[in-house]
């Protein structure tokens, strides 16, 4: 059979027509399901979906569906929901194309039994076609959408307040347009829904009950009820990064003893709520027992350690006191304090922690260019100058005004 070419819209009004482009529709697969409002799991929740619920599915990003949610853009994970595009068929043996949406129009052609379309768009009971190069409109009553003949596939939410997106829309006495019309209501007043069938909601008013197309009303807005758990940090410093990795900026610090509250979990990173947006801090610096806090140690007593550390000996790749090199000295120190840092290399430590233009005693200094190219040598900075270092000789005091060390100076981090 020909196939006439054309796409889907979800809009019209009362004396006019507004066209948008096709959705597909998606059915959620699993028992509840985020709505994000961006493509992957550090964007914020916007509400939960349940198995079986419909989504009006309007793109792809990666991994991920882009759906029209109560009126705004949104994003699900394409792992939970499958995937359907409606098919539209001629169900009656001659079918007239109109140059517009009424009898009234004149008549360009005609589409035989079977024939498959793809629709552009409606206006009211008319689908938008594309036939022989122009366009065209035919009745929707004598079309047949995915085997039955029924409404275009469109999201359904659930019973509950919607809110009429259009400027006019009738309510009809059953879930179809061949259904007489019994009442109307105008954009922006509210529906009480108690049901849904085949694209329709069923509609309880003034005490009676009618149906009203699915595609024209948005579902209230509702706050998501969502899940979480109280943590409190345990470590005197512990990092909030912009994505669930160390590989993410450091957006601040939450200080040992404070509480914070937990509303999700990937790979042993727990994500919050910090100022306002979606955050992340690793589950292995928290505890669900509030901590007995106690002072947090001085950068006097931390920098007394290390330099009780002095005449160490060098060892490449070395973290505990039989030997250091540059950076296992700063992971051992500040571990023995029980700051939130990582062992990594001098370049990590440079990109990951928070840089400073007004160093303070216990603070990082950095060096580049020594052995290698770019950020190769790191210490403790102990003010006026001096700082403490694994360096080739050992555990040692040093400072960056001589020469060398001036030469090849990078800069200062906070050790968070």
């Amino acid at each position: 059979m020909k196939k006439v070419l054309a796409g889907i819209a979800v809009a019209s009004v009362a004396g006019g027509i507004a066209l948008d482009a096709e959705a597909a529709t998606g059915t959620v697969e699993a028992d509840s399901l985020r709505v994000r409002t961006g493509p992957s799991t550090s964007h914020g929740v916007i509400d939960l979906v349940n198995s079986g619920q419909s989504l009006q599915i309007t793109g792809e990003t990666d991994d991920w569906y882009q759906v029209d949610y109560n009126g705004q853009t949104a994003y699900v994970s394409k792992d939970f929901v499958v995937k359907t595009t409606p098919q539209y068929t001629v169900n009656v043996s001659s079918l007239r194309v109109r140059t517009g949406p009424s009898t009234n129009h004149s008549i360009i052609g005609s589409l035989s039994k079977g024939q498959e379309i793809e629709v552009l768009g409606e206006a009211l009971d008319w689908y938008k076609i594309s036939y022989n190069g122009q366009t065209g409109y035919v009745s929707k009553d004598f079309i047949t959408a995915n085997g039955q003949a029924s409404e275009p596939q469109v999201s359904t939410q659930g019973n509950g307040i919607y809110i009429v997106n259009v400027d006019g829309l009738r309510i009809r006495k059953g879930p179809g347009t061949y259904h007489a019309v019994i009442g109307g209501t105008v954009k922006g007043q509210k529906l009480e829904v108690v049901g849904a069938e085949n694209g329709w909601y069923k509609i309880k008013r003034d005490g009676a009950f009618g149906y009203v197309s699915a595609q024209y009303v948005t579902k209230a807005k509702t706050t998501p009820t969502i899940t979480t758990e109280t943590y409190y940090v345990n470590v005197n410093a512990l990092n909030v990064r912009s994505g669930a990795g160390t590989n993410y900026s450091v957006l601040g610090v939450l200080k040992q003893g404070q509480k914070v509250a937990a509303s999700g979990e990937q790979n042993g990173w727990l994500q919050i709520n910090y100022n306002g947006g979606v955050a992340f801090i690793t589950k292995e610096f928290v505890t669900k027992q509030e901590p007995s806090v106690s002072a947090p140690p001085t950068a006097n007593s931390l920098i007394t350690y290390a330099q009780s550390l002095t005449g160490v000996p060098y060892r490449w790749g070395g973290t505990t006191p039989a030997g250091f090199d540059c950076s296992g000295f700063i992971y051992h120190v500040y571990q023995k304090f029980n700051f939130s840092i990582g062992r990594t290399s001098t370049t990590g430590y440079w990109g990951s922690l928070t840089k400073t233009t007004n160093p303070q005693p216990g603070d990082l200094i950095y060096f580049q260019n020594t052995y290698k190219s770019g950020p190769s040598h790191m210490g403790i900075y102990l003010g006026n100058g001096s700082f403490i270092h694994a360096s080739d000789n050992g555990v040692a005091v040093a400072n960056v005004s001589t020469s060398y060390w001036k030469q090849h100076f990078l800069g200062y981090t906070k050790p968070y």
